[in-house]
């Protein structure tokens, strides 16, 4: 059984028995706003993108943020557990 770490807290805020606290966003959603600042600095690739497929900026901007951050998630769990198809 694998452990979805891309769930868990991004800063995990510690309890005085060093527990966790779920507090703020998780390790995904940190992820996606620095993809989203990536994406988003390139505003004549997104322009593209938005006209070719007849979307606007703000959602080609998401889409790429939320697909660039789960591919990166799915590729460091895949090669954490060892298996490589390289």
């Amino acid at each position: 059984m694998t452990n979805n770490r891309s769930d868990m807290p991004a800063q995990p805020v510690r309890s005085g028995d060093n527990l966790a606290v779920n507090t703020g966003m998780t390790i995904r959603e940190r992820m996606a706003t620095a993809a989203m600042s990536a994406v988003a600095s390139d505003p004549e690739w997104v322009a593209k993108i938005a006209s070719q497929n007849g979307l606007n900026f703000e959602t080609v901007v998401a889409k790429a943020s939320v697909s660039s951050t789960d591919a990166l998630l799915a590729e460091l769990e895949r090669t954490r557990e060892g298996a490589s198809d390289e």
